[in-house]
């Protein structure tokens, strides 16, 4: 239930600040981000280690990625929009899916967790268009 909670007041906040302009989406945007965060870097990093334990990539790429977990961090805690900007996000949001995709969960909650994952990437294209 809670997920559902904070999935919805984070889904209402994203649409909500579609339309804003660039000073309410870094006031909004980047704090709805910042809330769906903690667990979309769960994910991302569920999926950095998927990718590692299946050879997809190696300890040293494995390590640059975590540090692009790390860096996105510091740039929402920052309310930072070219921070945000400079992440690997599109190669941490591929990740993140098919840590998704890989879980042994249910549908339900699966596509739960990718509509969160969804929701927090059109945040990111909307606040890098921005720019």
């Amino acid at each position: 239930m809670k997920l559902l909670t904070t999935l919805a007041v984070t889904t209402a906040l994203l649409l909500g600040s579609a339309c804003a302009g660039l000073t309410a989406r870094q006031e909004i945007l980047i704090p709805s981000m910042e809330i769906a965060w903690v667990n979309v870097s769960r994910d991302c990093e569920r999926g950095i280690q998927l990718a590692l334990d299946t050879q997809d990539i190696d300890v040293v790429q494995a390590a640059g990625l975590r540090s692009e977990i790390i860096a996105m961090d510091s740039a929402l805690q920052a309310r930072d929009i070219l921070k945000v900007a400079d992440v690997n996000w599109h190669r941490l949001h591929q990740l993140a899916l098919i840590a998704i995709e890989a879980r042994d969960i249910g549908w339900n909650v699966k596509k739960i967790l990718k509509l969160r994952l969804e929701k927090f990437h059109e945040a990111y294209v909307t606040l890098v268009k921005s720019l």
